[in-house]
């Protein structure tokens, strides 16, 4: 898995296509699963009502050591910074449920497509990685998904490998650590997607 390899499809995409790649993914990916929370902004730092804020702190420059100034909000930012990667494409947690449970349940590759994007190498600390997918490991066993975060926003999404269960978790990614403190050693959000897919009702 690497960004750079998402710029690089997204160029490959409009040489064979004849268009934008955010056309391509529109046609084939946002309008037949009905999508209609997804949008795919090219340049444009507005989102779409209502939406949540986006809050970060970044260090002082020059400080020493180095220390975290104020609360800025950077909710508006340019999407197209990652390219045909990550942060181009604006949706809420319903929709990326629901395109997670299509991905998984064959709705939106063929059979040998998904089986492709399922063989992972070892990612130590992670998990596994596969074709923009991960592979984790639940009290219920392995479930898929793949998180991501940039400035102010961050998810963490879970599938079981049917695509029966579903859960996404959006959430504001306020820097609460100092500058070279330790980050924890387990995804705090991991026991919550775990009780979503794992839990009893």
């Amino acid at each position: 898995y690497s960004n750079t390899n998402y710029v690089l499809a997204g160029m490959v995409t409009e040489k064979v296509t004849g268009r934008d790649w955010r056309q391509a993914i529109t046609d084939r990916v946002v309008r037949p699963l009905d999508l209609r929370e997804t949008s795919l902004p090219h340049t444009s730092p507005f989102l779409p009502t209502p939406h949540a804020r986006g809050y970060d702190r970044f260090v002082v420059e020059g400080s020493n050591p180095p220390r975290l100034g104020r609360r800025v909000d950077v909710t508006l930012m340019n999407p197209s910074i990652g390219g045909g990667a990550d942060g181009s494409i604006n949706s809420t947690a319903e929709d990326g449920n629901k395109f997670l449970r299509a991905l998984l349940g064959g709705k939106v590759l063929k059979p040998a497509l998904l089986a492709e994007m399922k063989k992972t190498v070892p990612a130590p600390g992670i998990g596994e990685y596969g074709l923009g997918l991960m592979k984790l490991t639940g009290s219920c066993g392995a479930y898929w998904g793949h998180g991501g975060s940039l400035p102010g926003n961050s998810t963490a999404n879970g599938v079981t490998g049917d695509g029966e269960r579903s859960v996404m978790v959006s959430l504001n990614t306020l820097t609460p650590y100092h500058p070279g403190a330790e980050p924890p050693s387990e995804d705090p959000l991991k026991p919550l997607i775990d009780h979503a897919l794992c839990g009893r009702e």
